[in-house]
């Protein structure tokens, strides 16, 4: 059947919610053209969804974060570290106005993000004009704010409230691509880690956060609306905090049976 031989090619080359969204449009166009008298029946409705690609959820360990901020020059290590902290996706780390930082209230206004190269005033999760303050707010940490405040002050240039926190010399903002092609891929291929982009820094984040606070605080500084997606995507197994866990309940138990008999 071609859609199916076209699905099972989609699912080598894509992710899994990439194959999944695909399967459901089809269903739904062909579902309309049936309705429209187009189709007699509905070609896509017994597609079966094939075998897709393992999704990435690799995350850094505090000692290769050091080891990558150790490399970058003062104004990239800044970017990377507001953007590692803040768990930002890059579209909107990037997209950061001064207008967007209040130093008072310490937290970011996220009013617009990149999207292939231009602005947008709207996120992945929340639509244009949306007052979902929840999905547009993010909290500074107090040195990082007053760490902003100084960075700003010594600004020669691009320091007004339009321009954007992490400019370039002509003032516009950083390419995603370029961050990773000019960055962040050498400095994986000089270090010897072997996945190093902006989802592995948003992902480090979620999963170093875990044991700092519960995962629906996890969830409200990524800005997810489900606390699923933050558990079971981006919130890794720390090896040596599993160990610690086990190692911590079974010296409980052994106490307790202990006292017991």
């Amino acid at each position: 059947m071609p859609l199916q031989i076209w699905i099972n090619a989609l699912a080598m080359t894509h992710s899994d919610s990439v194959v999944k969204h695909a399967r459901i449009y089809l269903k739904n166009i062909l579902e309309e053209a049936v309705d429209l008298d187009y189709l007699t029946k509905n070609p896509a409705k017994k597609l079966e969804l094939p075998h897709t690609r393992a999704v990435c959820k690799a995350t850094l360990t505090r000692e290769q974060l050091t080891a990558v901020l150790a490399e970058l020059p003062p104004q990239m290590n800044l970017l990377f570290r507001t953007g590692v902290i803040e768990a930002l996706r890059p579209g909107e780390l990037l997209a950061l106005r001064w207008r967007d930082f209040d130093p008072d209230l310490k937290v970011f206004h996220i009013r617009e993000t990149i999207y292939r190269g231009r602005l947008r005033p709207f996120t992945k999760t929340t639509r244009e004009g949306s007052g979902e303050a929840h999905l547009l707010t993010v909290a500074i940490p107090d040195a990082l704010a007053e760490e902003l405040v100084t960075y700003r002050a010594g600004l020669k240039l691009w320091n007004r409230d339009e321009d954007f926190v992490f400019a370039t010399r002509s003032g516009k903002f950083f390419q995603k691509d370029n961050l990773l092609n000019r960055v962040l891929y050498p400095l994986r291929d000089r270090l010897g880690i072997p996945v190093l982009n902006f989802q592995v820094l948003r992902r480090s984040m979620a999963t170093f956060a875990q044991h700092s606070g519960s995962v629906k605080d996890v969830q409200g500084h990524l800005r997810h609306r489900k606390p699923d997606t933050t558990a079971s995507v981006y919130m890794q197994t720390v090896p040596e905090s599993a160990r610690a866990m086990v190692n911590s309940e079974y010296d409980s138990l052994v106490t307790k049976t202990a006292t017991t008999q």
